[in-house]
């Protein structure tokens, strides 16, 4: 994929502009200043934040395709997608926002803020794996952001008003700065699996005569050891190519049931490795 090197010149002019949403994920449980001192309220907006990362998933899909070298934009294709591709995108164009990004950093930072990390249930922490997750994604994005814009601003709390973010001075990273600064606390959650809340129903959207669909919660999230080997990869100092491979590897060994038995449901060729043909 190409990469565009331009840095992010918009946060301080969409977050004037559009702060009274910026804890707004459009979830099914609109949440206003939300507790986070139970459960159940932790999942509700943990939801939310994935409605985000879905929502950033369009953008993420048309900058990167639309840079690539296998793709064209079409004589009649929107503005906006042939600036993508060619390189001409400011920050009025309707695909290639920093916003987007910085809604589920954002939202993420607000939960880091305000999660209560102690709550168990007799010995066991209900919070750990919740916690470990939500930092994931949060990384996830800023790493797809500074791919993206070469540098983007490293704000680990939440901007909440109008005064929140023009007062804001966090620094900016580049890719390298951005993956050290991310590691330390994600080492904390290595080998943690991600948290399950049960399955989830899809529905069928406008296709009426497609069945719905009901995955497991947990195939929503990204495990704390994949999105580290990314950021080692990314980092690529003395010995990080080594410690990559053995997050890889941890998050494989760990998980080996698990993608057996989706890949023995998945009834296409791929599954053939894990039933021994």
């Amino acid at each position: 994929m190409k990469k565009i090197a331009y840095l992010i010149a918009g946060l301080f002019a969409f977050g004037v502009s559009s702060c009274s949403d910026m804890l707004d994920v459009d979830s099914s449980s609109e949440l206003f200043d939300p507790d986070m001192n139970h459960k159940t309220d932790s999942v509700f907006y943990t939801f939310g934040v994935m409605t985000a990362m879905q929502q950033l998933a369009d953008i993420y899909v048309l900058q990167n395709e639309m840079r690539g070298d296998l793709v064209t934009p079409a004589e009649l294709a929107d503005i906006n997608l042939k600036k993508l591709a060619d390189y001409s995108a400011d920050g009025t164009n309707a695909y290639d926002s920093a916003y987007v990004y910085y809604r589920v950093i954002n939202n993420v930072n607000y939960y880091l803020a305000h999660r209560d990390t102690t709550l168990s249930d007799g010995s066991t922490n209900l919070v750990t794996n919740e916690y470990g997750a939500m930092l994931a994604f949060r990384a996830w994005a800023y790493l797809q952001a500074v791919r993206q814009y070469g540098t983007v601003k490293y704000i680990t709390h939440p901007l909440t008003s109008i005064s929140d973010i023009e007062n804001d001075n966090s620094p900016r990273y580049d890719i390298y700065q951005l993956a050290s600064a991310l590691i330390p606390e994600l080492e904390k959650y290595s080998g943690l699996s991600v948290p399950s809340y049960g399955s989830i129903n899809c529905g069928t959207g406008n296709n009426s005569h497609v069945s719905s669909k009901t995955v497991n919660s947990y195939q929503s999230f990204i495990p704390v050891d994949v999105i580290l080997g990314e950021l080692y990869l990314e980092r690529g100092q003395e010995g990080d190519y080594m410690l990559a491979a053995q997050h890889f590897y941890k998050y494989l060994d760990n998980n080996a049931l698990a993608m057996y038995l989706l890949a023995y449901s998945a009834g296409s060729p791929d599954d053939w490795f894990y039933k021994g043909n």
